[in-house]
């Protein structure tokens, strides 16, 4: 059933729905916020679906206040709501465009579907110009028209990774979904020498070649249970003096079974690439998860990056199916911070307190930790 009139007004004011000002008989005017999101490819690239888009191709700009932003014929953008949206638990949002804004042939859809029960954020929505005419867009116009409606039955409260966004999110379908890198279990041990749970001190190029070579991409839906296989993660543990970063791992990360763990380590899945599967693919890799984790400024440069080993950790599920390739970072100085606040955050921290910190750590940190600070 649509909520409309009264009934719609005195929902926005119980439960903080929108602010007053967007009632209108029959939904919510959204204006557009003053953050949009373009993709940043040339006109050829061509993107796989189901794979994630690094955050080198996404440009952030922000609209002129009185110059606005002009979209072209073909032309789309990814913005969002200026409004905070709290939907209530048991009722869901519809979004249509604003009907002054379609007659120009502009779209603004929230083609993610409806806006779930109990989602907060501001809402991300696709503006597309569908026309022939060039349309100047300014800050706080509005766009969309936000329908609610109350289910006839319960309904589950969204817990979802758009929860609580502040500006608009782009395409990051579920990751296990990806394509990533694994090696053959028995494979890996017939080339190394077995270590249940600790470092195993080998950067052998030929070693490491073999062990990339007789490694598949497939689907990590697929492997994320399968231990006859072992994802392969490059894991940096970034260092500046006496200091190392130590990250804290939130809910909002997909690998539900870290949440709220600390880690000395940046790094992620191996994706498909269309060069060698050798030691440079690897550090490849490495510095795109790292430039995805974290903002390095102008000012720092990374003055090392070097091989460890291989660290592997049998005792719980996460580890039986992944294989780490560890290296050490070493910046000129501490002028970084994390990108994804939602998922991450970081703090720089003595390496002297590192035993603050280490019964809450990941198990890949502490083998590290073991490793290199024996002490502790």
């Amino acid at each position: 059933m649509i909520i409309t009139g009264e009934t719609l007004l005195q929902l926005i004011k119980e439960h903080q729905l929108a602010p007053e000002s967007t009632y209108d008989q029959f939904s919510l005017t959204l204006h557009l916020c003053e953050t949009i999101k373009k993709y940043n490819f040339s006109k050829d690239h061509i993107v796989t679906y189901g794979e994630k888009i690094s955050d080198n191709n996404i440009r952030v700009q922000s609209i002129d206040i009185d110059n606005g932003l002009i979209l072209h014929p073909g032309e789309s953008i990814l913005a969002c709501s200026k409004e905070l949206i709290r939907m209530p638990k048991g009722y869901m949002g519809f979004l249509q465009t604003k009907g002054s804004l379609a007659r120009l042939f502009l779209t603004t859809n929230c083609c993610d579907g409806q806006i779930e029960s109990d989602f907060h954020g501001h809402i991300t929505f696709e503006i597309c110009n569908m026309g022939q005419l060039a349309v100047r867009l300014l800050p706080n116009s509005p766009v969309a028209q936000l329908f609610i409606f109350e289910g006839s039955s319960k309904i589950e409260s969204y817990q979802g990774r758009y929860n609580n966004s502040s500006e608009p999110t782009h395409s990051n379908p579920d990751c296990k979904n990806e394509y990533v890198l694994a090696t053959p279990t028995e494979k890996l041990w017939q080339l190394v020498k077995y270590e249940p749970k600790g470092v195993i001190k080998i950067m052998d190029a030929e070693i490491v070649s073999k062990i990339l070579s007789c490694s598949i991409f497939n689907n990590r839906n697929l492997l994320e249970n399968d231990s006859s296989y072992k994802q392969i993660i490059p894991y940096a543990v970034i260092n500046c003096d006496d200091e190392v970063y130590l990250f804290r791992r939130t809910k909002k990360q997909t690998e539900n079974r870290l949440h709220n763990l600390y880690s000395l380590g940046v790094g992620g899945h191996m994706n498909p690439s269309k060069g060698e599967k050798e030691l440079s693919y690897i550090r490849a890799e490495l510095e795109r998860e790292l430039n995805e984790e974290v903002f390095i400024h102008n000012n720092c440069t990374i003055e090392s990056l070097k091989p460890l080993g291989l660290i592997n950790d049998d005792s719980n599920e996460v580890g039986k199916v992944h294989l780490g390739v560890l290296y050490d970072i070493h910046l000129s100085n501490t002028s970084i911070e994390i990108k994804e606040k939602e998922k991450m955050e970081g703090k720089w921290i003595k390496k002297s307190d590192l035993k603050l910190y280490y019964p809450q750590m990941e198990s890949w940190s502490k083998i590290y930790i073991d490793l290199v600070y024996e002490e502790l």
